[in-house]
């Protein structure tokens, strides 16, 4: 008996040749770096202020030549356009504020 091949998982497979190569050049270019205006900056820093002030644990998703990474971390201090920060093994960060790209 012949077994028969699930088309539609088989049909995932075939990638046109233009899309292919698009797919190949977009994993090889780095992840942009964004550039925040002064009121996008200005709302990072209220936001953590505030977890400052309360001494909460703040989930951020950062910048990563790669991609989005997203660490946990409990804000400490805020110095100039960097934040000191301690993640969940208690390690010590110095975080750009420029590399954040959103808070929860």
């Amino acid at each position: 008996m012949k077994q028969e091949k699930n088309k539609m998982w088989e049909g995932h497979r075939i990638i046109y040749p233009n899309l292919r190569e698009r797919f190949l050049q977009s994993k090889n270019e780095p992840f942009p770096r964004p550039y925040w205006d002064e009121q996008r900056l200005e709302y990072l820093e209220s936001v953590l202020a505030q977890a400052l002030n309360n001494s909460l644990m703040v989930k951020l998703t950062l910048w990563h030549v790669d991609g989005p990474r997203e660490k946990e971390i409990i804000p400490i201090q805020q110095r100039g356009r960097f934040l000191e920060a301690l993640d969940q093994q208690g390690q010590r960060l110095y975080i750009r504020l420029a590399d954040i790209l959103d808070i929860n």
